[in-house]
């Protein structure tokens, strides 16, 4: 989080705007799924990344950059991929422990748009931070989601903190619904391999969400069933597909391999899964891997599912066992 926190204030070449300049201009947050009226001179510009990580997704994150000479605001915007409910007041105040609360106020708002949120404010701010939070937006959508929306300022621009406040806080307000709506209806879907030869097959329940991630040799989705904020569940459904397999067990403290076998269907096919658990931490994890020699040379399919329940891993299973490869 620390990485992410400071790369979201990296200092481009500016754009000078004057003090006085009360004009704004709309951009897509989420890749349509809400726009703001940012200020004027306001870019879109994506978290930096190195060569040897991947560029953020942009239907999952947003960064906005607006500069007065050296001092920055930065909006970054994220999808929560979380259900809201009729609670959210309370739901957002869940997500800090009693002492951390009163640090922050709480309120209430609706946007311009007519979307209802939570404008969190920290009351105590470390002034020597190379990014300050100074508010922070969890606004629901049309469908019911969240996204929520942090607005940061660096040091430069700390002893202008009521000035940009004040036009966080507007252009928080302005939020109004797009057009994109993410697909979490019972559907049919066909999945990419990595090497363009074959399509993964899935029959996706109501309310389940895939992720696509595209690398350098692979491509892998992340498939998780929507909850609400305030009911978190561990893992999900992730299937790899490229030329490198990693199985998940170690990034669980699992000793990898010492997992118990066990048979059954991956695509179609008997194949033998390794199952390892730790009721103690409540962790699930099954996962195999498939040689898909006719998706492409060394081309491997690797199906892991992770639970914080037996039974929340039994239901990940009957979405995995549907899974086919197609090649058409």
């Amino acid at each position: 989080m620390k990485r992410i926190i400071l790369s979201i204030l990296v200092l481009l070449p500016f754009t000078l705007i004057g003090q006085g300049d009360t004009t704004s201009s709309t951009l897509s947050v989420l890749k349509d799924r809400i726009y703001l009226r940012c200020p004027s001179g306001s870019l879109n510009v994506p978290r930096p990344h190195d060569i040897l990580s991947l560029p953020p997704a942009e239907d999952q994150e947003t960064r906005i950059t607006y500069d007065f000479g050296n001092q920055r605001l930065v909006f970054f915007a994220e999808e929560m991929n979380a259900r809201a409910t009729p609670h959210l007041l309370e739901d957002v105040r869940a997500r800090y422990t009693p002492e951390e609360r009163s640090n922050y106020t709480f309120r209430s708002i609706q946007t311009a748009g007519g979307l209802p949120g939570i404008l969190t404010i920290p009351l105590q701010r470390d002034s020597t931070a190379d990014a300050i939070l100074i508010q922070s937006l969890l606004v629901q959508t049309k469908d019911s989601m969240l996204i929520q929306i942090g607005a940061y300022v660096n040091l430069n621009a700390y002893h202008r903190l009521s000035y940009f406040q004040s036009l966080a806080e507007k252009t928080l307000l302005s939020a109004v619904a797009g057009p994109r709506l993410p697909a979490i209806k019972a559907r049919k879907e066909m999945l990419p391999v990595s090497g363009g030869i074959c399509r993964l097959e899935i029959d996706c329940p109501e309310n389940v969400l895939i992720l696509p991630e595209k690398g350098f040799d692979y491509i892998s989705y992340q498939i998780r069933k929507l909850h609400p904020l305030t009911q978190h569940v561990t893992g999900g459904i992730i299937v790899y597909t490229g030329l490198q397999p990693k199985p998940l067990a170690s990034s669980y403290q699992f000793v990898e391999g010492s997992g118990k076998k066990v048979n059954r269907l991956l695509l179609g096919k008997n194949e033998t899964w390794l199952y390892y658990a730790d009721k103690a931490r409540k962790i699930y994890l099954e996962e195999s891997t498939y040689a898909a020699a006719a998706c492409g040379e060394d081309i491997k399919i690797q199906v892991s599912l992770i639970a914080s329940s037996e039974k929340e891993l039994q239901l990940l299973l009957l979405i995995a066992d549907k899974l086919m490869l197609s090649n058409h």
